[in-house]
């Protein structure tokens, strides 16, 4: 099936945030939390803010004549302290990589997520980071991403 990725606008926040409401109830990682509406609204929200100031790029994998995208991929955009090895100072935060059921094992997870890393490379980004799912690490690892072992983090709620 042809399929076309294109890059998300601000007006496409909602379709960006049902396609993160179906990763995440795919994941079942908020099982029993009534993840639905709300969190989707709050999500579509963010997205659309996030889209418009730029902090943010997002791609679709569409389907000509379908009803609803097949695929996302968003990145969120931060600034960040130039390093020794690396002056740059940009870094991009993929997520939200999310290919319809149906639709996976056709490279349509690693074509988004080489869109995200040419639009890195243009923009002279210092790097990329994302959390991979055991779904998706191999498309990362083919793709290039590597583990990292110097991470912590502290949730607050």
């Amino acid at each position: 099936m042809a399929h076309v990725i294109r890059r998300a606008t601000a007006a496409d926040a909602g379709t960006l945030a049902r396609c993160r409401l179906e990763l995440f109830r795919e994941l079942d990682a908020h099982a029993g939390s009534g993840i639905g509406a709300t969190f989707e609204d709050a999500c579509s929200a963010t997205l659309s803010q996030f889209l418009l100031a730029g902090t943010c790029v997002a791609w679709l994998v569409e389907v000509p004549g379908a009803d609803a995208p097949i695929g996302s991929l968003a990145m969120l955009i931060f600034p960040r302290l130039p390093s020794p090895p690396n002056l740059r100072a940009i870094e991009g935060y993929i997520l939200n990589v999310y290919v319809a059921p149906a639709e996976r094992h056709h490279g349509i997870a690693t074509a988004l997520t080489h869109a995200a890393i040419e639009h890195a490379r243009r923009e002279k980004f210092a790097r990329l980071r994302l959390h991979a799912s055991p779904f998706g690490r191999a498309v990362y690892e083919r793709a290039g991403f590597r583990g990292r072992a110097d991470e912590m983090e502290f949730d607050l709620v």
